[in-house]
């Protein structure tokens, strides 16, 4: 599994001028890169992204930890009066979280087949399903949908 997480940031926008929020990326170090989207779909937020193990470090400091670290790297980026309007935060710990381990799955450079490999049921009784095995819909959370209903419809064949 590929380590991928995101921390959102609830800001309060009267502390901020409408200039400050752009879209940013802070570069800490080559291993730590970190992209602010700011303002989503309209809402008093901003979501950092982040990967590798950078995201798994965070998750696995917690989300107390998280949270001001991408509150301090939401400051280094777009200046301590962006920082100032956080106001409270929210760790996505995929990482960390027992069931999925991990952000998206990953295939190796040449191993792609290994993903349509999981669409093969296991001794005509087990079916698997999810984003790994829904090839161009891969790392993406329609493809585990369709996925799940191409399984769902291969397990109400087999059993008539």
């Amino acid at each position: 599994m590929g380590a991928y997480t995101k921390i959102a940031l609830r800001l309060d926008s009267g502390r901020l001028d409408a200039g400050e929020l752009a879209d940013a990326i802070d570069v800490e170090s080559p291993a730590a890169t970190t992209s602010f989207e700011m303002r989503p779909f309209g809402r008093d937020l901003v979501v950092a992204y982040l990967g590798g193990d950078y995201a798994r470090r965070l998750c696995e400091a917690g989300e107390r930890e998280a949270v001001a670290h991408a509150t301090e790297r939401l400051a280094a980026a777009g200046g301590a009066s962006a920082a100032r309007a956080v106001t409270a935060g929210c760790l996505a710990d995929w990482w960390t979280d027992p069931f999925s381990r991990g952000g998206y799955s990953i295939a190796k450079p040449g191993r792609l087949a290994s993903r349509l490999a999981l669409r093969a049921p296991i001794g005509g009784r087990v079916w698997l399903a999810g984003e790994a095995s829904a090839g161009g819909g891969a790392m993406t959370a329609g493809g585990a949908f369709l996925e799940g209903e191409r399984a769902a419809n291969e397990v109400a064949r087999a059993l008539g």
